[in-house]
């Protein structure tokens, strides 16, 4: 890198990180990082918009929409896992959360890359290898929930 391209960059943190506070980034755990401007916001256009369904792109945002959203009748899901989604899923609370299986989405590369540096392997062969999505719903959320635990899932 050019030393004129990192005397910039380092003007502009500078600048940049004396004028923004931490208190001026957003954060989806709202103001005092709780989640309860999340929920009032949830049941706001809950109430506004009566959907069927809700689904939503984090597990801390789906246990803080829980109860405004079956309260109302409608269905809850999610992405991501956590042991609350978990149980909840068990509980027939939320209908399903799609695991996006982040430990494979690690352990893939570092193996296929070792494959490759000792066996010339291609895996894949150049085209996507998909780790999932896997979806969890009642009928295997409690295996998975076990699988969580041990830290592969």
């Amino acid at each position: 890198m050019k030393p004129h391209y990192l005397l910039s960059s380092a003007v502009t943190f500078a600048l940049f990180a004396t004028t923004v506070s931490a208190a001026d980034w957003p954060c989806y755990l709202g103001p005092n990082r709780d989640l309860t401007s999340t929920a009032r916001e949830v049941g706001a256009a809950m109430e506004a918009q009566s959907p069927d369904a809700v689904l939503t792109l984090d597990p801390d945002i789906a246990m803080a929409a829980l109860k405004e959203v079956t309260s109302r009748g409608a269905m809850l899901a999610t992405f991501d896992l956590s042991p609350e989604v978990l149980d909840a899923v068990s509980a027939g609370k939320v209908a399903f959360a799609v695991d996006q299986q982040p430990y494979l989405q690690g352990y893939l590369p570092v193996s296929f890359l070792e494959l490759a540096v000792r066996n010339r392997n291609e895996v894949g062969a150049g085209t996507l290898v998909a780790t999932g999505p896997s979806l969890v719903t009642k009928e295997n959320a409690a295996a998975i929930a076990a699988l969580s635990e041990q830290g592969t899932r």
